[in-house]
């Protein structure tokens, strides 16, 4: 079972989860440039090779357009996780004491208002509560 955006920050607090995020992020980003090194590799033995290789070629041309296809969905993953981890970010600030990243997050909700899923917070340092959104 997948944990709740809440127990995930609240089990090792707001750095640990942000650093691991961009980890993650990183890391598919690196993972879909390799895969898009291999779709133009690909690509160029499914050009190099001769008219009589027809399986070749056709195993070839498969693994390019695979290749290019993960990697694109690996970007569209970094972009998501970049983009929330960011949000996230810019958000973690306490309004009263100014302090970043340690915080609590209390509950984890649906907003009726504007729909978007928000986190009430509490600050470590000061207890002043706020919400961050998830958009």
């Amino acid at each position: 079972m997948q944990k709740s955006l809440k127990d995930l920050i609240n089990e090792d607090g707001f750095r640990h989860w942000y650093e691991g995020e961009l980890i993650r992020a990183f890391g598919l980003m690196a993972l879909g440039v390799l895969l898009l090194i291999l779709g133009v590799s690909a690509l160029e033995v499914f050009f190099n090779l001769g008219p009589g290789w027809p399986l070749d070629r056709l195993a070839a041309l498969a693994s390019s357009l695979i290749g290019v296809f993960l990697a694109g969905l690996c970007w569209l993953k970094f972009s998501s996780l970049i983009a929330r981890a960011e949000l996230l970010a810019n958000q973690a600030v306490c309004s009263n004491c100014q302090a970043y990243g340690r915080l609590l997050v209390d509950d984890e909700r649906l907003d009726t208002e504007s729909l978007e899923r928000v986190l009430n917070c509490t600050c470590q340092k000061c207890q002043h509560r706020f919400v961050m959104s998830c958009a």
